[in-house]
């Protein structure tokens, strides 16, 4: 054989049968496992990071914390009609009761003060809605956000100079219904 290197004493130098059991069936055991590591680390670990939450008792945290002497601002109890897509319907009606909870006295005596800017903006957040969208549990957060929002702003145009901090803390629903007539 002309391939076969030539070994001093005219045998031909075989390896060991064990050492290539051991170096196929390491390999063989290797490859897969180095994939299937890698497959784990760089493209299920990191999407289980992401999803993965535990859930802990709803516990307040000192932001979401109301001050002592926070103050209540009731409005009157309103009513207001939904938009409908046929005109041959009777459009529901929406009933709602807002209060605001306000952060000291000041505040609450100038909302008083100057109630019919507060309630003309609830009003107008409330109309030009369908009873669908009124029903969704998100719009009705959604509209609470937003009054917060331009009470604030409405509190900061009424009292720019006001050494006091003026701010409206949440804005709740103390009635809120559709009912269709």
């Amino acid at each position: 054989m002309a391939d076969a290197p030539e070994v001093p004493g005219g045998k031909e130098q075989k390896s060991s049968p064990l050492v290539k059991n051991l170096i196929l069936y390491g390999t063989a055991l290797l490859v897969p496992a180095i994939l299937g590591a890698s497959t784990f680390l760089f493209l299920i670990k990191p999407r289980l990071e992401g999803a993965v939450t535990i859930e802990e008792p709803m516990m307040e945290t000192p932001s979401d914390a109301l001050p002592m002497d926070v103050q209540e601002v009731t409005f009157d109890q309103e009513t207001t009609s939904t938009v409908v897509d046929d005109p041959d319907l009777a459009p529901p009606i929406l009933m709602y009761q807002i209060a605001l909870s306000v952060k000291n006295t000041e505040t609450k005596t100038l909302i008083e003060a100057k109630k019919a800017y507060f309630q003309a903006r609830i009003t107008r957040l409330h109309g030009n809605r369908t009873e669908k969208e009124l029903k969704d549990p998100f719009v009705q957060d959604t509209i609470l956000r937003q009054i917060k929002q331009e009470s604030n702003t409405l509190l900061k145009r009424l009292a720019p100079e006001s050494e006091v901090d003026l701010e409206v803390l949440e804005a709740m629903y103390l009635k809120f219904s559709v009912m269709a007539l």
